[in-house]
């Protein structure tokens, strides 16, 4: 009535081998390589990230002004247009790193 499948045998003798070993631990330093790989990769990713971005930027102002153009704007209008959000951008970027400073 009891029967016990050979393969449930086979696993029986599995679980009790491993369990009688060591527990397997790193090696010394592992952290440190891991967190030195970890920052690599997180530099080549920033790095594309702002080429994609920069990218983006370049293709929309592009679109922009060709359909500012198209729509019979003048060449102030379309420069003032993409030039103030670039300005505030750069003041944006100049004030942020102030109001940490005063924060800490």
């Amino acid at each position: 009535m009891n029967e016990i499948d050979p393969s449930q045998i086979e696993i029986d003798g599995l679980l009790r081998e491993s369990l009688s070993t060591s527990v397997p631990s790193l090696s010394p330093g592992f952290d440190q390589r891991l967190m030195a790989e970890i920052d690599r990769r997180a530099q080549v990713m920033a790095r594309w990230r702002r080429n994609v971005l920069a990218g983006y930027g370049i293709a929309s102002a592009a679109a922009c002004v060709v359909m500012m153009r198209g729509q019979g704007l003048d060449w102030s209008a379309v420069t003032l247009s993409l030039l103030v959000p670039l300005a505030l951008l750069g003041l944006i970027r100049l004030a942020l790193p102030a109001a940490r400073l005063e924060a800490k």
